[in-house]
């Protein structure tokens, strides 16, 4: 299972996966499952591009459409706490940005 799968699961049934729906939680979790797979030489090409990239691209698409501006670089879950007042509102946005991040990585290679 790649990144981009496992994150369709999680948004299927979060609570699957994490105890509560909690934001930390959910960017522990993906990034404990990125550095599992990058441990057993098993990570392939989307988790390397998720795990290299995610980050400031969350940032510049924030930026860009939620009109706000970051002075440090911080990873994907601080950008998205910054801009959302409830736990659920940090899970809609992450998974609606994946959703956006994985089709223009899908759209670049094809």
């Amino acid at each position: 299972m790649d990144i981009e799968k496992l994150i369709e699961c999680i948004k299927k049934r979060p609570l699957m996966f994490i105890r509560e729906l909690n934001f930390d939680y959910l960017s522990h979790f993906l990034s404990g499952f990125l550095c599992y797979s990058m441990s057993i030489h098993e990570i392939n090409n989307i988790d390397k591009i998720f795990k290299q990239e995610f980050h400031n691209w969350a940032k510049k698409w924030i930026e860009k459409n939620k009109n706000i501006s970051f002075d440090e670089q911080r990873g994907y879950s601080f950008y998205i706490k910054s801009v959302c007042k409830t736990q659920q509102e940090c899970f809609d946005l992450f998974f609606d940005m994946c959703a956006i991040f994985f089709n223009e990585i899908h759209s670049k290679t094809d």
